[in-house]
C-alpha cells in the first residue's frame, strides 16, 4: 500500500462545483503561483485571478486531489485533450500527487499542455513524465503580459527523458 493510496482524486461536473470549492481552489492556486512563479508581479497574480476563477467554473473536466481529511491539495482542469491548469498547494510538492494527478489525466486522454518558458520547474516536471516539447508560441493575450509559451505532448509508449528541459527546448530549434 502507497503512501499515496490516502489521497483522492475527485470529478467535479461543473454544475457541482460550489462557490467554497471554487474559493478553496484560488488559495491553492495563489499559494501554488508565488512558489514556482517568481517571474510574475503582484498586479499580474491580480490580473490573472478572475480568468482562473472563471476556468475553475467552465471547464468540463476538473479533478481535484485531496488528502484524507477530503482537504483539497491540488487541481487539474482539463478539456478534451488539453491540460488548462494544473496547481498544487506548496506543502504538497515533492508527494508524488502531482504525478498522481498529471497520470489520471493522461489516462483520460490529456495529451497536451502549455508550459511558460520562465516556469523551469514545470517544464522540467513535465519533461520528467515523458512530455516533449513540440513547438514555441508567443502569447500576446494575457492580461499580464506577452510571454513565450511551450506546446508540449506525450506518447506514452516513451519513457520520460532525462535532460536539461531548456536544452531539449534549443535542440528542437525552438529558440528558447
Amino acid at each position: 500500500m502507497s503512501i499515496l493510496d490516502d489521497y483522492v482524486i475527485q470529478i467535479f461536473a461543473v454544475e457541482e462545483r460550489s462557490l467554497i470549492l471554487v474559493e478553496r481552489l484560488l488559495v491553492i492556486w495563489e499559494d501554488s503561483v508565488r512558489a514556482t512563479h517568481h517571474f510574475l508581479e503582484e498586479a499580474d497574480i491580480q490580473a490573472i485571478l478572475p480568468e482562473v476563477r472563471a476556468v475553475l467554473k467552465e471547464l468540463p473536466i476538473l479533478a481535484v486531489i485531496s488528502d484524507p481529511r477530503q482537504r483539497p491539495l491540488g487541481f487539474l482542469a482539463q478539456k478534451e485533450n488539453k491540460i488548462e491548469a494544473f496547481f498544487l498547494a506548496s506543502q504538497a510538492r515533492g508527494r508524488g500527487l502531482g504525478r498522481k494527478l498529471i497520470e489520471w489525466a493522461i489516462a483520460g486522454g490529456a495529451k497536451e499542455v502549455d508550459v511558460n518558458t520562465q516556469n523551469t520547474e514545470a517544464l522540467g516536471f513535465y519533461l520528467h513524465l515523458g512530455f516533449k516539447v513540440i513547438s514555441v508560441h508567443f502569447d500576446t493575450e494575457k492580461p499580464y503580459g506577452d510571454l513565450y509559451l511551450l506546446k508540449l505532448e506525450t506518447q506514452l509508449s516513451e519513457p520520460p527523458e532525462k535532460t536539461n528541459p531548456l536544452d531539449q527546448a534549443k535542440r528542437a530549434g525552438l529558440g528558447v
